[in-house]
C-alpha cells in the first residue's frame, strides 16, 4: 500500500488535470461561439450608439445584399445618413472596423426600437444575431450579457443577472421592460442583451 499511494496520488492529479483541460477547451469553445454570435454582430452607430446585425441576405436574381441592423429608436431618429462601424476579427483581435453608410429604415411607434439598412449592396454578413422569441422565458437570476459601445468608446461585454419583467408609466403609461444587472452606460443604447 505504501508504494500504491504515490501512484494513486499521481493518477488523481492526472485525472484532475485532464478534467481541467477539458473544461478549459469547453470554455474556449464557448468564448469563440460568444465572439461569433454576440460580439461579431455588434456595430457602433455614429460613434455614440450601438446596433446589432439581425439580417443579411443576397437576392438570388439581382445579387444585391440587404443588411439590416436593430438599434434603439432614439439612435435612429436621424433625418440623414448614419454610419455603422462593424469590427473585423482575426485570431481573436479586432484588425479593423469597416465603416458603412446606412439609412434609417424605420422606428417603432410604441417602443424604443429602430431599424437601420446599410446602403452597401455587396457585402454579405454570414453571421447575424439570433432574435429572441416574441415571449422569451427568462428566470430570475439567469446569466445575461450586454454587448455595446458605452460612452462611444471600445466594444464592451458585461455580465450580470436577469432580474424581472416589469411595467412602468415612464416614459409612457404601460411601458414594459426587462430589468437586469449588467453594467451599461450611454452608448450601449441599441446594443443587445443575451
Amino acid at each position: 500500500d505504501t508504494y500504491n499511494r504515490p501512484i494513486k496520488l499521481l493518477a488523481a492529479i492526472a485525472v484532475f488535470a485532464f478534467v481541467a483541460l477539458i473544461a478549459q477547451i469547453a470554455r474556449s469553445a464557448d468564448l469563440a461561439q460568444m465572439q461569433k454570435q454576440m460580439i461579431g454582430v455588434t456595430a457602433q452607430l455614429n460613434d455614440n450608439c450601438s446596433a446589432t446585425l439581425i439580417y443579411s441576405d443576397r437576392d438570388k436574381t439581382s445579387g444585391e445584399v440587404t443588411t439590416i441592423l436593430l438599434t434603439a429608436k432614439h439612435c435612429a431618429e436621424s433625418k440623414g445618413d448614419v454610419w455603422a462601424d462593424i469590427p473585423v476579427y482575426q485570431n481573436n483581435r479586432i484588425v479593423k472596423k469597416e465603416r458603412f453608410i446606412a439609412k434609417v429604415k424605420g422606428t417603432f411607434y410604441k417602443d424604443d426600437l429602430g431599424l437601420i439598412e446599410l446602403k452597401d449592396k455587396q457585402t454579405y454578413f454570414a453571421t447575424v444575431a439570433k432574435l429572441a422569441p416574441e415571449k422569451p422565458v427568462l428566470m430570475m437570476g439567469e446569466d445575461v450579457w450586454t454587448v455595446g459601445y458605452p460612452l462611444g468608446l471600445a466594444l464592451t461585454v458585461t455580465n450580470g443577472l436577469f432580474g424581472s419583467y416589469e411595467t412602468s408609466d415612464h416614459p409612457s403609461d404601460g411601458t414594459e421592460y426587462y430589468r437586469a444587472t449588467p453594467s451599461i452606460a450611454p452608448g450601449n443604447s441599441g446594443g443587445s442583451l443575451y
